[in-house]
């Protein structure tokens, strides 16, 4: 036996498979969101899991470079705080491309301006946020909100000292070429239970494949209509139908409509207006 020496002032790694499967989480994410980025961009981007280490905060926000604009991001209904950062030319790139301009090079570096900033949020919300709520592996619903600007994400102090945290880094790669974003996250909450939320001895292991097609089935449109009422009519009368004939529907005006989900009653509605639209306020859920 050759013993050898253990620093104790670094984090140990996570107990179980946990940073495996915040791995195969990251990466169906990073599919997800490359598959949204021309929704939102006029290129392709593609995002891809660069690498999940565990560290201390400050040992990760000192490897963090200078010149990164970030974002507070809350996770989990408990809102377990978190930090987004990318360079600022990075940032410029992506607001230059969401209001329609190509290029093949980063911008020169400078700070955003307050239009420039609320872009970048929304993007970052619409890409990075809206992959990491959609392709969850848990059971239950998990918010992912990009809530507000992190001025100094070198200096922060929203994680506790005594915490370790899980660096991620995640490569974009586009016409300007590979750049970073990075995803400091304390273990704990949402990201704690997937190893929590394990499966049955029984059940089959998720792969990131089985996440892909269950982050594909919830972007499946689904045919949602309300049915205002219903009559019944003979062939005669029907084929006798004229420009202001008035049918009474069997619908009561104090019931609530039928809900149908593909065609199957799935819940109670009334009836209403949102603005300029005609719109339904659910009442109960049937099915």
């Amino acid at each position: 036996m050759n013993p050898s020496r253990h620093d104790f002032r670094k984090p140990a790694r996570l107990a179980g498979n946990l940073e495996e499967r915040l791995a195969t989480w990251l990466r169906v994410a990073c599919q997800f969101a490359s598959k949204r980025a021309p929704n939102h961009l006029p290129y392709a981007f593609q995002f891809a899991l660069g690498e999940v280490k565990v560290s201390t905060p400050d040992d990760a926000l000192d490897t963090l470079p200078e010149g990164l604009v970030g974002f507070n991001v809350a996770i989990g209904e408990k809102g377990v705080v978190s930090l987004l950062a990318c360079s600022r030319q990075l940032a410029l790139t992506l607001v230059a491309g969401a209001l329609g301009e190509t290029t093949g090079t980063l911008p020169p570096d400078r700070d955003l301006t307050i239009v420039e900033e609320s872009l970048c949020q929304y993007l970052l919300q619409q890409l990075f946020a809206l992959a990491l709520q959609e392709t969850y592996p848990g059971r239950a619903t998990l918010p992912v909100t990009i809530q507000h600007r992190e001025q100094q994400p070198n200096w922060i102090r929203m994680f506790g000292s005594a915490e370790c945290l899980l660096h991620c880094s995640l490569l974009l790669t586009g016409p300007m070429g590979a750049q970073t974003i990075y995803w400091l996250v304390p273990p704990r909450g949402p990201v704690e239970q997937l190893t929590r939320q394990g499966r049955a001895a029984d059940s089959p292991p998720e792969t990131a494949e089985t996440l892909q097609i269950d982050a594909i089935v919830r972007e499946l449109p689904v045919e949602v209509a309300v049915v205002l009422g219903t009559i019944e009519l003979s062939f005669s009368e029907l084929s006798s139908l004229k420009p202001g004939d008035l049918l009474i529907l069997g619908q009561r005006i104090t019931d609530p409509l039928l809900g149908l989900v593909d065609g199957l009653q799935k819940f109670k509605a009334w009836p209403g207006r949102a603005g300029s639209r005609l719109a339904i306020q659910v009442e109960s859920l049937t099915g």
